[in-house]
């Protein structure tokens, strides 16, 4: 039922309404199936101990990533094009911003694929199950 419907058809009542709450939820990938290929960079140190968008605290140390559309607490395999070492990482915030990417790896995860700090590199992201 639309707000302005369930307004309408409050006035006159006996009761008083103390706050409406609208939640809007964000299309999200299905987490099966949806793989990647792109750009992946490393998070800057300078965010650690800062909230993420899953309001977890981001650590450089813990595997993790940033993507656009995955659910928080997706597992996903990503595997680095350049040497094929590959790493299972958890979604844990929202990003990257910048065109042309497709995550925004911490530290650790970036370690893990062999990509050194302020540095991108071609990945395959694949959602695991």
């Amino acid at each position: 039922m639309a707000i302005k419907t369930v307004i309408k058809a409050l006035r006159g009542a006996s009761i008083t309404i103390v706050a409406a709450t609208l939640c809007i939820v964000p299309r999200v990938a299905n987490a099966a199936g949806a793989s990647e290929t792109g750009l992946a960079a490393v998070y800057s140190t300078r965010l650690a101990g800062h909230k993420t968008a899953s309001g977890k605290i981001y650590r450089p140390s813990a595997l993790t990533i940033a993507h656009k559309t995955l659910p928080f607490g997706t597992k996903v395999k990503l595997k680095n094009k350049k040497n094929g070492k590959s790493v299972v990482a958890t979604v844990t915030d929202r990003g990257p911003r910048q065109s042309g990417r497709i995550a925004d790896i911490s530290s650790a995860t970036a370690k893990a694929l062999g990509i050194r700090a302020h540095q991108m590199s071609e990945v395959d992201l694949e959602p695991q199950q």
